[in-house]
């Protein structure tokens, strides 16, 4: 630092400027001055060696400054990974002679080092000659620490943030503080005291991307936590040199525990040979203590205070955030095994229903061969035989489903014709689309578009999807069908006049279970998997599927699936399509068609009017009782019901509940008010029957209420306690 330097060395007289005291009474001055500064103060030769230093620059440095060749505070005094940087500085500030400006680790007399910004200005003579440097050197080493430890915990808060696994986040987050100081090892002790043991997570410098786990009894080493459970951070610089007493306070009774079984307590505690140094930091929670976030170093270390805060404030982030992750993956965990058991449920609950079925269906198969010259029986075998598939479709789907999301559904790929999967689709939909009186519309391009599938599976996705929209159009709307290629992908678009996807709906639309808001009529019900069904088939393809809609009533909704097809795109042109009639859609078509007529009143017999918008349900109802001799008139919708009353009067309504456009109870209020009188008795006939609905229907003018599936027995004694008009 230049062998002239003295505590207070003389200031040099060499060209000296009006800035520079001249006499000795100036420099008197000028010396009082700087050693009553807070900074180092410090005057150098024009080559920037040093002439004069202040008393605080003296006790910063150490009684007798050292001298040193170069320019001042560059070499010794200096953090050897900043002498370059105050190097260059001193050279350019030499070079124009312009002011000198630069952040440098200054070593102290005791060794530690200390951030510093150091200023200085160029002196000149009268006639601008550089005669030297006026300088300044100022502690800002805690603020530099503040600093850099901010920019370090918000780093590592970022970090840490987006990490659900928490063995991922303690590994990053050990890793960071390991890295930060440099330490042989980071580890986090959870302590629990219940059960007498500690189980220790550690991660060291020799293999960083793993963590050591260790259980470990936690009676020997109580004596190493007394601090922590007081809340205090224990630091030891030197574990074996430091003394028993300055470590921690023994528990009352406890004989003093000696530095050597100190330390080897220590060694057994971080799975190391030789612990020379350690910080920990106590995480506790309603005064008890949980776990220990500890730096481990194998050699003594003097840890400073700002690395001591930092331990602390990491273990302030870190817990927190483990805790939360652990309590997300526990609850991860959980929801996982909540689906695992609703799929197995559904599994179970598919095969059940399964059960009955195939007895019912062959009961109808038995019923077509007695049934040729009895339309009656024929009339009651098809509406068992579609009632049974409509369940069975729903049994299936629940199946599907559930195979599906355990992985068991076995794709059965051949090479198809985009219109072969159309014409199964459509052949398996039209019975619901015929029932709801919709118009079916039908293009496929003439060329053949091929693409690798399963039959079965496609024509199921296209089957649901126009299911979907007969359910939710009105009866008379329009579905159009159109299947297209778009580049490389076999493109199916089920557009309908609906009543559309309410939008908080759309992005869910496809989630298992998820329906708009179901209405009291339940018309457009279902469970809610067909959607489900449609998406996972699809993926499993190789495809994907989305839903449109604007969500106004009658702009109805869209559904695109594509799929990735096995030609080179060719130019198409479209065509209206429908299938040839089939033995099965012949089959199909006879199941559909309509009731037998009314039966006819004979003499003193009640005429009924059921009104149920199942179809089945209320022909399934007049049949029943027109064999029982009353004279029945079935409709299925509300404003039917209305017309047919005014026109027959009707000794007695079976009246539904849950109508669509007009629910049973504003029927029933209007029926009371017909003009040419009332029914002598309305009765509700529902899947409804809750305590409400009962109150309900009394106060809408019901005079009895019948909850469903009825007893014919119960239903007849009701109509026969019943006089004649």
């Amino acid at each position: 630092m230049g062998s002239e330097a003295q505590p207070h060395a003389e200031l040099s007289g060499r060209g000296t400027s009006h800035t520079m005291p001249e006499s000795g009474a100036s420099a008197a001055d000028f010396r009082l001055l700087a050693d009553a500064l807070p900074h180092l103060v410090w005057v150098c030769r024009p080559d920037g060696t040093l002439d004069y230093l202040n008393h605080r620059g003296s006790e910063y440095f150490g009684a007798a400054v050292e001298p040193s060749p170069g320019p001042f505070l560059c070499g010794p005094a200096t953090h050897p990974e900043d002498d370059l940087r105050a190097r260059s500085a001193w050279e350019r500030a030499i070079a124009s002679g312009d002011a000198l400006s630069f952040e440098t680790r200054l070593r102290r007399h005791d060794g530690r080092f200390h951030w510093h910004l150091t200023r200085a200005q160029p002196v000149r003579s009268g006639n601008g000659t550089l005669t030297g440097w006026m300088g300044t050197s100022t502690n800002v080493h805690d603020a530099k620490e503040a600093n850099d430890c901010s920019a370090f915990l918000l780093a590592l808060s970022t970090e840490l943030a987006p990490l659900g696994n928490p063995q991922e986040l303690l590994c990053a987050a050990m890793g960071r503080l390991r890295e930060r100081l440099g330490a042989a090892e980071v580890s986090l002790a959870e302590l629990d005291e219940s059960q007498g043991e500690a189980v220790m997570l550690r991660q060291r410098a020799s293999d960083a991307s793993q963590i050591e786990i260790a259980s470990l009894p936690l009676r020997p080493f109580e004596n190493l936590a007394t601090r922590a459970r007081l809340g205090q951070m224990t630091v030891m610089r030197d574990v074996r040199d430091q003394s028993r007493s300055a470590l921690d306070d023994s528990p009352v009774g406890d004989a003093p525990l000696p530095a050597d079984r100190c330390g080897s307590l220590y060694d057994r505690w971080f799975g190391l040979e030789g612990v020379g140094a350690v910080v920990s930091a106590p995480l506790l929670q309603g005064g008890a203590l949980l776990a220990l976030l500890s730096v481990v170093e194998a050699r003594p270390r003097d840890w400073s205070e700002s690395e001591v805060t930092l331990v602390q404030r990491v273990a302030d982030i870190v817990w927190p955030a483990f805790e939360k992750a652990r309590a997300d993956r526990a609850v991860e965990e959980a929801l996982r095994e909540v689906n695992q058991r609703k799929d197995e449920f559904l599994a179970m609950l598919g095969h059940e229903l399964r059960n009955p079925l195939a007895p019912i269906t062959s009961a109808a198969q038995i019923l077509r061969i007695h049934a040729a010259s009895h339309p009656e029986i024929e009339w009651a075998r098809a509406v068992i035989d579609r009632q049974t598939r409509h369940l069975a479709r729903l049994v299936d789907d629940l199946l599907d489903v559930s195979r599906i999301v355990r992985g068991q559904i076995v794709l059965h790929r051949e090479e198809l014709d985009l219109a072969e999967i159309v014409t199964h689709g459509v052949e398996t939909s039209r019975p619901l689309i015929r029932a709801r009186n919709h118009r079916l519309h039908v293009q496929l391009p003439r060329a053949q578009v091929r693409l690798p599938g399963d039959l079965t599976r496609l024509a199921q996705v296209l089957a649901n999807l126009l299911n979907n929209a007969a359910k939710y159009t009105d009866e008379g709307g329009e579905i159009w069908l159109d299947a297209r290629r778009e580049g490389n992908q076999a493109v199916l678009r089920v557009r309908d006049t609906g009543a559309g996807i309410p939008a908080t709906l759309l992005p869910r639309v496809f989630e298992l279970f998820a329906q708009a808001e179901r209405t009291l009529d339940r018309s457009q019900g279902g469970l809610g998997i067909g959607l489900t069904l449609v998406k996972l088939l699809v993926e499993m393809h190789g495809g994907s599927v989305e839903a449109r809609s604007d969500g106004g009533p009658g702009e109805g909704a869209e559904f695109i699936v594509r799929l990735p097809s096995s030609e080179d795109a060719a130019a198409a042109s479209f065509e209206p399509f429908a299938p040839e009639p089939t033995p099965a859609s012949q089959s199909l078509a006879r199941a559909t068609a309509a009731p037998p007529p009314p039966a006819r009143r004979p003499p003193g017999a009640l005429r009924i009017l059921i009104v149920d918008d199942n179809v089945d349900a209320a022909d399934s109802t007049a049949m029943l009782l027109g064999l029982d001799g009353y004279e029945t008139h079935s409709v299925h919708s509300a404003r039917a019901a209305l017309e047919v009353a005014s026109s027959i009067s009707p000794d007695v309504v079976l009246l539904d509940i849950g109508l669509p456009e007009m629910d049973g109870y504003e029927v029933a209020r209007r029926l009371r008010s017909l003009p040419q009188g009332a029914p002598s008795m309305i009765v509700a006939l529902t899947g409804y029957g809750q305590p409400a609905d009962r109150e309900r229907a009394s106060l809408a003018g019901f005079d009895e209420f019948l909850v469903k599936p009825v007893k014919t027995s119960v239903l007849n004694g009701l109509l026969r306690s019943i006089p004649v008009h």
